[in-house]
């Protein structure tokens, strides 16, 4: 099930996806996941959006990449039925998304959209 949440405090919908999902996964304020993209993509050199400067941050809070199978008509949505226990944060290749629990949690409904792999701790389900 789709829910709506904007976590950005200035409204922003778009472009910000990846802060989005990981401050609703982890419970976190919006502006500390920023600074901590930030930190990380200093050094990096990159910008926080990055896949390579997200995932890492990921990996430093704990989290494991895990592949889904390439299977046509298999949607977030779907993911997230299947998915009733636990949090995840879902990578589309353009988007970042947040499951808790078989919710959706996005400032719009991302649930057609295609998932390619996901993100889960050890202890959560996944």
């Amino acid at each position: 099930m789709y829910k709506q949440f904007n976590g950005n405090p200035c409204g922003i919908t778009t472009g910000d996806c990846v802060i989005r999902a990981i401050s609703i996964a982890e419970n976190m304020p919006w502006r500390h996941v920023f600074l901590w993209l930030c930190v990380e993509g200093y050094s990096d050199c990159t910008f926080g959006d990055v896949n390579k400067t997200w995932e890492s941050y990921l990996k430093y809070l704990g989290y494991r990449r895990h592949e889904l199978p390439n299977v046509v008509g298999y949607t977030v949505s779907k993911f997230a039925d299947e998915h009733k226990d636990g949090t995840f944060i879902i990578g589309t290749g353009t988007h970042a998304v947040a499951v808790v629990n078989g919710d959706i949690i996005d400032s719009w409904d991302s649930s057609n959209e295609i998932p390619l792999y996901y993100f889960t701790k050890p202890n959560e389900r996944g």
